[in-house]
């Protein structure tokens, strides 16, 4: 098909870019006019086939009756599969053009119209919003379109939803920030309760409360097409999502974004009565909803019992250490879900405080005093006395800042921890990669990374998130160190401690990640996982780390003695 001419240079007279050689170039059709007759115009200018498959001479009479400049760059991109006006200023009347033309363009498959301002000061009872409507119920190849943050209201919105239902090729639809409330959103979910091909809704951020809900719940149950269904943003609060999740119980939806709507402990509690019972549920966003710890203990539960859920963002909750381990523990039951959210997630503890029941290795700090402190020591105990390892688990172990002497002959199973103080220790587990551990693939790694690297995150909330990831992955020694390397120098061993049992080829630990590590680095590991290291180190590094035992043993051994002098000499 014929193309049309380039876009005129900015620096180029109105009438079109001069030639080089002196001579006149044609004018730019639509930059300027023409003394000819507008169709046989037209018609010189583009071929019979493209005129047909764009709908181009609709866009063009539009702008003349409307009194708008075609734009060039739109008429080029008529038969291409995507266009992206996003942020374009469009406005009313340019959308009034351009909708006229997309009614009969059968070339768009994507048209993405975020922030246009396309329905700012129409009158949709009085057919301002028409012409997007016939575009929806008569185009028959647009698949995806993005109607965000364009001042569509209720009413616009109301007036567009029966051509949604009757639309037989659309699959992705966001009209995100468009002020719908209730009853914008009862008048689409009832428009696309027959829709059979629309898989994609996004309705986020349109003040839709409980009662608009109730509308969405409907069509949950009614649509038997719908995968993604967005809400976040919203003012739901605990009795929409209640409404919403009798709704989700029943559909056969994948993914969900709750985020954003104060849903608090009784709409986590809602939540987790779906995943009890859900099949089909695999994405679900429940970040910055005031779910504090007796909800997420619910969710918990429920993961416990759910193994269809692939993805869980919990991010910037007020959780303490009580409810996020309760959720490291329920994810370590089926290891299913492999992406989880745990942004500023106030768990008020070390990041690497919190208890694993397949990972405990870490560097740890217990308050005595309350409840969390004396059951984290206890589950340690308990690991300990589960894995029997030939090894000794407890290392390095201090009360209220001295090391903590056992006695002669005792270990730390034997010791009877008092009611109050701070113990503090690192744990290493003898629980060694199972042989058929495998590291994750490279894009799955890679998308771990780039969360790991947000900018919004510190140390202490990537180890958090670093604790939930290791729970249910292994990681190859390259991987290993990338993660390491990714931290600051003051996190490497931490880091190395939470990753030290969960490496899929631990044959390669000495060149992939000890050969790399700071030499202070090297003596901090030594200290905190003592003779778990032995098997992977290198002969000469082995010798250094069993002559500083040596010495430690000699130390220990000399401190009764020392006392005893010391007593008799008083």
């Amino acid at each position: 098909a014929k193309r049309p001419a380039p876009m005129a240079d900015a620096a180029s007279p109105p009438g079109g870019p001069a030639a080089t050689d002196g001579s006149s170039v044609r004018p730019d059709p639509l930059e300027s006019e023409s003394d000819s007759d507008d169709d046989e115009h037209d018609a010189a200018i583009f071929s019979e086939d493209f005129a047909a498959r764009t709908g181009v001479h609709v866009y063009v009479r539009a702008c003349q009756r409307l009194g708008i400049v075609p734009v060039q760059q739109l008429v080029a991109m008529m038969d291409a599969d995507v266009l992206n006006l996003k942020h374009r200023g469009v406005g009313a009347k340019g959308g009034v053009a351009l909708f006229e033309y997309i009614r009969v363009n059968r070339c768009i498959k994507v048209l993405d119209l975020e922030d246009n301002q396309l329905g700012l000061g129409l009158d949709a009872d009085a057919g301002g919003v028409d012409h997007i409507a016939d575009a929806i119920a008569d185009n028959a190849s647009l698949a995806v379109l993005n109607l965000a943050y364009n001042s569509l209201g209720a009413r616009g919105c109301a007036h567009i939803s029966p051509a949604l239902g009757k639309s037989a090729a659309l699959r992705d639809l966001s009209l995100r920030g468009n002020n719908v409330g209730d009853a914008g959103a009862g008048a689409i979910a009832c428009a696309l309760a027959g829709n059979l091909t629309l898989t994609k809704l996004d309705v986020a951020d349109n003040q839709i409360s409980p009662a608009g809900a109730q509308s969405l719940a409907d069509l949950l149950q009614a649509s038997k097409a719908l995968e993604l269904l967005d809400v976040s943003w919203n003012s739901l609060r605990a009795e929409g999502v209640a409404r919403l999740a009798a709704g989700l119980v029943q559909s056969t939806v994948q993914r969900v974004n709750l985020a954003w709507n104060s849903m608090g402990v009784r709409g986590a509690r809602e939540v987790a009565a779906v995943l009890r019972r859900s099949a089909t549920l695999q994405h679900l966003d429940l970040s910055k909803n005031a779910i504090e710890d007796e909800g997420a203990i619910a969710i918990a539960d429920a993961l416990r019992v759910n193994t269809a859920l692939r993805s869980l963002q919990l991010n910037g909750n007020p959780c303490t250490a009580r409810g996020a381990g309760e959720l490291l523990k329920a994810i370590g039951v089926h290891r299913t879900v492999r992406d989880i959210g745990v942004r500023q997630l106030c768990v008020n503890v070390p990041a690497v405080g919190l208890f694993d029941p397949l990972n405990p290795t870490g560097h740890f700090r217990a308050d005595l005093a309350t409840a969390p402190g004396r059951a984290l020591v206890e589950a340690h105990r308990e690991a300990d006395r589960q894995e029997a390892s030939s090894t000794d688990s407890f290392l390095n172990v201090a009360l209220n800042g001295s090391p903590l002497d056992l006695g002669a002959g005792r270990d730390f199973q034997d010791w009877a921890p008092p009611g109050s103080g701070t113990l503090v220790y690192d744990y290493v587990s003898g629980r060694r990669p199972p042989a058929e551990a495998r590291a994750p693939r490279d894009d799955a790694f890679r998308a771990l990374r780039r969360e790991l690297a947000s900018t919004h995150s510190d140390d202490a909330e990537r180890l958090v998130h670093l604790r939930f990831v290791a729970t249910s992955q292994y990681f190859s020694c390259s991987q290993a160190w990338e993660l390491i390397a990714s931290f600051s120098h003051d996190a490497h061993v931490d880091v190395l401690a939470i990753l030290f049992r969960r490496l899929a080829d631990p044959v390669a630990f000495g060149s992939q990640i000890w050969a790399r590590l700071a030499p202070a680095a090297r003596a901090e590991a030594e200290r905190r996982l003592g003779d778990a290291l032995d098997p992977f180190l290198p002969e000469d590094a082995k010798l250094r780390v069993f002559l500083t035992q040596v010495d430690e043993r000699r130390a220990a051994e000399a401190m009764p003695n020392a006392r005893e002098n010391a007593a008799s000499s008083s």
